[in-house]
């Protein structure tokens, strides 16, 4: 099937009208959850009660998450379409170590707002999802490997270095995870890499009107 005719069940006015009103409030919300999220993760020992009060702010920025995926989903034209076509989401929410990666999602459904009003292009949008893949993946990371015995991942810096090299899939090998939360966050963070990177790669990515006009 097309590309086109596979946004057609993805699409529509309550879909469209729906998606202008909440993609920027849950870019807010995204970045919101990273923050909170990062804080808790690579701080474990802050005092009482701030671990207990960033624990409830995130399941509440979660729960919102749920609801608009199931929003979303039950506006869409074609739900299965629209399952098969956002992957991240389903994923976030059937595995919990993975829900980092909603920010993602939701960065890039922001970046479309963003891009749309002359606030960013694509360029920049694809670097910042870049920027900000590695550091989830450096905050996922540490929360799965740092107290583990035999990890070698267990500051923040070491972290972040990780991240970055797996990322851009180099793998120098002086980290890696132990754990099995661990390697699907690695797996994971290597196959949005590899399409991010293809990304920045396609004209049709950084410029889709100019890709547009050039087709026969």
């Amino acid at each position: 099937m097309a590309l086109g005719q596979l946004r057609e069940y993805t699409s529509g006015g309550k879909y469209d009208a729906y998606a202008q009103r909440t993609d920027g409030v849950l870019l807010a919300l995204g970045f919101l959850f990273l923050v909170v999220w990062t804080l808790g993760t690579i701080d474990p020992n802050l005092p009482d009660p701030v671990p207990v009060l960033l624990t409830s702010l995130n399941g509440l920025i979660w729960l919102a998450f749920v609801i608009d995926l199931v929003v979303r989903v039950t506006i869409a034209r074609s739900s299965w379409r629209f399952l098969l076509k956002h992957p991240i989401d389903i994923l976030a929410v059937l595995y919990p170590p993975l829900r980092p990666l909603k920010i993602l999602a939701v960065f890039t459904n922001g970046s479309k707002v963003l891009r749309g009003r002359g606030a960013l292009n694509a360029t920049r949008a694809v670097a910042l999802s870049a920027a900000l893949l590695i550091w989830i993946g450096a905050v996922a990371i540490l929360g799965a490997e740092r107290d583990v015995l035999n990890s070698n991942i267990a500051s923040f810096d070491d972290a972040l270095w990780w991240a970055l090299v797996t990322t851009t899939t180099v793998g120098y090998g002086d980290f890696y995870p132990v754990t099995l939360t661990g390697r699907i966050v690695a797996g994971a963070l290597m196959v949005v890499g590899i399409s991010l990177r293809t990304c920045a790669q396609s004209p049709r990515c950084l410029c889709p009107a100019r890709a547009s006009s050039q087709r026969p």
